[in-house]
Order: C-alpha cells, then structure tokens, then sequence
C-alpha cells in the first residue's frame, strides 16, 4: 500500500509539473498573440494613413470626383 501511494504522489506531482509548464505556455502564447494584435492594428493605421495620402494626391491632382 506504501509503495502505491507512492507511485500516486510522484504521479500527481508529475502532473502538477506538466500543468505548470502548461500555463507558462499559454502564457507566453497569449502574449505572442497581444503582440501580433498590436502589430496588425498598427498596419492597418498604416495603411489608412496611406490610403488618406493617395486621396489627398488624387484629390489635388484632379483625378478625384471630391
């Protein structure tokens, strides 16, 4: 009986070791995924600013219908 709770404490710990590394995962991929959020929202500014920018050109150059 002993050497069985013995083998179930070393499993549960195993476990809890595999959750742990589990959760510092998730963790790290969360905030990966934050930072690719920021840079997608950053591009799409980007191309706005752009896109304003070509209006303006076109709108001075004659060639919009504003």
């Amino acid at each position: 009986m002993r050497n069985e709770y013995r083998v179930l404490v070393e499993t549960v710990l195993s476990h809890e070791g595999k959750l742990r590394e589990l959760a510092l995962r998730k963790a790290e991929a969360e905030k990966n995924l934050a930072s690719i959020n920021q840079c997608i929202a950053f591009n799409e500014d980007a191309i706005r600013s752009v896109e304003c920018q070509i209006s303006e050109i076109e709108r001075r150059a004659g060639l919009s219908e504003a």
